[in-house]
């Protein structure tokens, strides 16, 4: 193994190391470092394990435009004999879509179409379907988007993919209501919010529940929702269950809203007011002073809904002032990792150039002190000692020294000699 090699096997070995430890901020500047070495000897696989490693480190240090970087190089060197890896696959399309090039995400699905349906990963068959169906919805082509999305369904639930099912049929029920199929949709995420309840995943459980209830009211069946509603907000009383709560307590204050039953909506949401201090999302808590802010301004008493006016204010403030030091902490902290990633990438490229400088000079130094120094030549006929005590014409001693070309020729003097012999 050369110096070359033993260098980036070394390096590789400290990156799988600090990918395990989960050390982001160094595993990305250590990655662009391997990266960035100029060595044509290093086979493709390690080269798209490392980039895997730098594109999963920059999305979770919210790095997208560094893992986006990543993500292209990927895709550029992946021979088309080598199978994509799945969570590339599902982080580069990912990516593609926050930014809104839904083309180039079409164009992944043609490569991600090639290892699909082989048996190898229901759950990467599973993901492309889903996001295959995910482009056809945002062309609101949702004939061919429930098409896909019953596929994923079916294939999740037959490979006890649990969680992926759930995060599907909620998803296949929103695009059956696009479709004016209500009863399918609401069959779909009937079971799919039973499921949620039972898989501890809240965030999931009130995402399910409030495409449940939007999807009974759509079709009509306010009583139903109305109870769904209520049901859910008198199971939710686990302290651990407070998002679910106050998901409940708003989807259930929207339907009293559309009754014209402003005083209970006002009863609901105060009575949830105290589970808005932990574990719930600052949206969700938007959401309910406003609606509980809108409620008293339905039934005209504009004092009250000041005064919750004021509390969200001075709440939000708090809020926007933690939010704030935490963003620029983050933007401070993306920002110099991202600068040592660049440097790190620079760095080892430079040395990369040096090395080979260096090693041109070497080379061209070897080849000075070949015809350096004193050479033992014959006095008589002229032939030089080698190295081994060999005896060597000059001609041969001078090729396998240097890169001088030698010709037959004659001087005057011997020319003269000659004719004269004659």
């Amino acid at each position: 193994m050369n110096k070359k090699n033993s260098t980036s096997s070394t390096l590789l070995a400290e990156i799988r190391n600090l990918e395990k430890k989960g050390l982001s901020e160094k595993l990305l500047v250590s990655c662009s470092a391997f990266l960035s070495e100029q060595n044509p000897d290093l086979p493709i696989s390690d080269k798209l394990e490392v980039l895997l490693y730098a594109m999963n480190a920059g999305v979770f240090l919210h790095l997208n435009s560094e893992a986006m970087n990543f993500a292209d190089q990927y895709f550029e060197l992946l021979p088309s004999d080598f199978r994509a890896n799945s969570q590339a696959l599902q982080i580069y399309s990912s990516l593609l879509f926050n930014k809104g090039e839904y083309n180039q995400v079409e164009k992944l699905l043609e490569i991600w179409k090639l290892q699909v349906f082989d048996g190898v990963s229901a759950e990467d068959d599973c993901n492309f379907l889903n996001v295959s169906a995910s482009c056809f919805t945002i062309k609101k082509d949702f004939k061919q988007a429930a098409e896909y999305m019953q596929k994923a369904f079916h294939l999740a639930r037959k490979s006890d993919l649990t969680m992926l099912s759930i995060q599907i049929s909620v998803n296949l029920g929103a695009i059956l209501n696009y479709l004016d199929r209500q009863e399918e949709a609401l069959a779909i995420l009937d079971n799919a919010y039973k499921q949620s309840l039972t898989c501890d995943n809240l965030s999931l459980a009130g995402h399910a529940l409030g495409t449940l209830i939007s999807s009974l009211v759509h079709s009509g069946n306010f009583d139903r929702a109305e109870k769904l509603a209520r049901d859910a907000l008198n199971n939710s009383n686990k302290a651990s269950q407070n998002e679910l709560r106050v998901s409940a307590a708003l989807q259930l204050s929207k339907i009293l809203h559309n009754k014209n039953n402003f005083e209970e909506a006002i009863v609901v949401l105060e009575k949830t007011l105290p589970e808005l201090q932990t574990n719930v999302d600052w949206q969700l808590i938007e959401m309910y002073f406003n609606r509980l802010i809108n409620s008293y301004e339905k039934i005209g008493d504009f004092k009250k809904a000041l005064e919750i006016l004021e509390v969200f204010k001075e709440r939000n403030e708090v809020v926007l002032a933690s939010h704030s030091e935490e963003h620029l902490t983050n933007a401070k902290k993306m920002i110099e990792i991202s600068a040592k990633t660049r440097e790190a990438g620079l760095l080892s490229q430079k040395n990369t150039e040096l090395k080979t400088v260096n090693d041109n000079l070497q080379q061209a130094l070897e080849k000075l002190k070949s015809l350096s120094g004193i050479i033992p030549i014959c006095s008589y006929c002229r032939k030089i000692r080698n190295d081994e005590g060999y005896w060597k014409s000059l001609e041969v001693y001078l090729a396998n020294h240097s890169k001088a070309h030698l010709s037959q020729s004659m001087c005057p003097d011997c020319e003269m000699e000659l004719n004269r012999e004659k």
